[in-house]
């Protein structure tokens, strides 16, 4: 009896192969590619796009991370002011009108990394011989 794995090394990409189920010492040594073997170069590229993927995962939990600790925080107060004002305001409050806008630019980096994941999902389905 066979069971179907998944490679995740950068020489096979996400090669399909069956196996025996048993495991290393009672293993009758049976194994099948399913998939055919994809140049070098697609295999590299995978690789470094579920690379790059992971880190922008990783850095859009941060950032939702941290959006969500300074919950408490009005968006539409800032929406509608000027750059002077805020500037002003911000000579007035100290930091905390500067942790407010940096609030925005992690949610605009945010809304950034999810429109890049995005865009190589519809990709990867546009293009299913690239994933």
């Amino acid at each position: 009896m066979t069971r179907y794995f998944t490679t995740k090394t950068l020489e096979n990409g996400e090669r399909q192969f069956y196996r025996c189920r048993r495991l290393w010492s009672n293993s009758c040594g049976y194994w099948n590619w399913i998939d055919d073997k994809l140049p070098s170069h697609v295999s590299t590229m995978i690789h470094n796009q579920k690379v790059e993927l992971d880190s922008i995962r990783k850095e859009r939990n941060h950032l939702k991370k941290i959006v969500e600790d300074m919950d408490g925080i009005e968006d539409s107060y800032l929406k509608d002011m000027t750059a002077d004002e805020i500037f002003e305001l911000n000579d007035m409050n100290g930091n905390e009108i500067s942790n407010l806008t940096k609030v925005f630019a992690l949610k605009g980096k945010m809304s950034n990394l999810e429109s890049k994941a995005l865009f190589k999902r519809e990709k990867r389905q546009i293009y299913p011989e690239l994933s």
